[in-house]
């Protein structure tokens, strides 16, 4: 192996420990107490290597909210693929998968989740990434349920059905919305009967 190929594969194997030690440490500590210093001693790295792979720690936020919305992208690409090649369709079913789909990968990212929420309200400029995943999700179910059956669901009963399914699952997932059932099943079933309502 060439010296300039060991030295791709350990800066490889460098980020994705600052990676892997950054979104640990957000769940554990939260955007504001996490230190990059403390993000590379976890990552047996230094915090010249984290400067040099993603500038600050905004920086490396971004970074990962980047791959967090592009795996939700390729997760709403094979749900509605499957569900335009399913023979059986029902629109409840259908938003009860998308629903605990989303859940799911919210809740492996709840770091990234927290921290970005934190911006959110910082700094509106930041999720652009996110403003296009959410119409993603809007024009999976505006395709989806305009394919598979006879409503004639509008871009707007679209929208309000895809903002109930992230936005309760999301404060769900972030401590809030404890009215909704703690039984995962029960809630997810709410949740889509009540997104359903806005389209049939």
């Amino acid at each position: 192996m060439t010296n300039e190929r060991l030295l791709q594969e350990r800066a490889i194997n460098t980020r994705n420990a600052l990676k892997t030690a950054f979104i640990e440490h957000l769940e554990r500590k939260g955007y504001l107490d996490t230190s990059i210093a403390e993000v590379a001693e976890i990552a047996n790295s230094s915090v010249g290597a984290f400067q040099n792979h993603f500038g600050t720690k905004k920086g490396a936020l971004i970074t990962f909210w980047e791959d967090y919305c592009n795996q939700a992208a390729e997760e709403l690409d094979a749900t509605k693929g499957q569900f335009l090649a399913a023979s059986d369709f029902e629109v409840e079913e259908f938003l009860f998968y998308t629903s605990k789909t989303l859940a799911e990968l919210q809740e492996a990212n709840i770091g990234l989740n927290q921290a970005m929420n934190v911006h959110f309200v910082k700094d509106r400029t930041i999720h652009q990434k996110t403003i296009e995943i959410m119409e993603m999700f809007v024009g999976m179910i505006f395709e989806v349920v305009s394919t598979k059956t006879n409503v004639k669901v509008s871009p707007e009963a679209a929208r309000f059905a895809a903002q109930i399914i992230i936005t309760l699952n999301l404060n769900y997932t972030l401590g809030g919305a404890r009215l909704l059932p703690a039984n995962a099943e029960a809630r997810h079933r709410g949740i889509a009967r009540s997104a359903a309502a806005h389209i049939v």
